[in-house]
């Protein structure tokens, strides 16, 4: 994209269409004056921002070279690699793609945290997108803040299992593969770990529970009596090292290899890529070729 000023006319051309907004304003030849910090990609934590901007999150992607003309066709270069100075730039290298979808990427040792002070209400669903390289890993985990209690949803080689915690109850609900035969291995699904997208909801009203994985039919339980979750913290994709009990992690103890596209609450979007709680978890996923 370019963006052009010509005296008083500005335009935006976006270089695919050739087609451009023009916000012409009088016709002086007033010169433009830029006192303060040119910025790329994003600003810092304390430069005020317009209410439009959401929680400051810079750009969210792959940015090259900038180039920038005077009237005097006089251009300047500036590559973010090479030219920028460490002493006024906050940057990490991460790797692009010439494919790329709007997902958070996990490695098994990162997580995010949506909200530290969660409850489980008695009538809600929750439902996550993901995609996955591996037959095991932990999806979410709500976790209370103080004494036991937890939900956790995992992969658990090639099934999904919810765990409901309390002091001293436990309520396991698992789906598994139903075309794996009702006497054969349990775990011996792949159905999950195809790099492809699988849609998993939890459905809680009172004391009952669905699990439901893409379209198959739901698996039917109900949270152990006694139960109780609030405030809790809420992790996707794993939990940090070291932090709560065992339970937390659910039974593989792994974090999730793969990318989370969505989750969503009731219905609404959590928007995992614009929470600024990650940590080892890359804002963008390499996405399988479209053939």
């Amino acid at each position: 994209a370019r963006l052009l000023r010509i005296n008083q006319f500005g335009a935006l051309l976006v270089s695919n269409t050739n087609d451009y907004k023009n916000k012409r304003v009088g016709h002086g030849t007033a010169a433009l004056v830029i006192n303060s910090p040119f910025f790329y990609g994003g600003v810092p934590a304390h430069v005020n921002m317009s209410v439009l901007e959401s929680k400051g999150v810079g750009f969210i992607g792959c940015l090259g070279p900038l180039s920038i003309q005077n009237a005097n066709s006089e251009t300047k270069i500036f590559n973010p690699r090479t030219d920028r100075e460490d002493a006024n730039s906050s940057y990490t290298y991460k790797q692009c793609y010439s494919e790329i979808q709007s997902q958070a990427g996990f490695n098994g040792d990162g997580y995010i945290i949506y909200d530290s002070d969660y409850s489980l209400p008695n009538g809600t669903e929750i439902e996550i997108t993901f995609r996955a390289t591996t037959r095991s890993g932990l999806l979410v985990s709500i976790t209370n803040r103080t004494g036991r209690g937890s939900v956790t949803l995992e992969q658990l080689e090639g099934q999904v299992v919810l765990i409901f915690n309390g002091e001293g109850t436990q309520e396991v609900i698992r789906w598994t593969d139903p075309s794996i035969p009702s006497d054969g291995q349990y775990n011996a699904s792949f159905h999950l770990c195809d790099n492809k997208f699988h849609k998993i909801v939890v459905r809680r009203t009172g004391s009952n529970v669905e699990l439901k994985v893409d379209d198959h039919q739901a698996v039917k339980g109900s949270v152990p009596s006694g139960f109780s979750l609030q405030p809790a913290n809420f992790y996707i994709g794993g939990v940090p090292d070291g932090s709560g009990f065992e339970t937390d992690s659910g039974l593989s103890h792994k974090g999730l290899t793969g990318c989370v596209q969505s989750l969503k609450i009731d219905g609404q979007s959590a928007g995992v890529i614009r929470n600024t709680q990650l940590h080892h978890v890359q804002q963008g996923c390499n996405a399988p070729r479209v053939t």
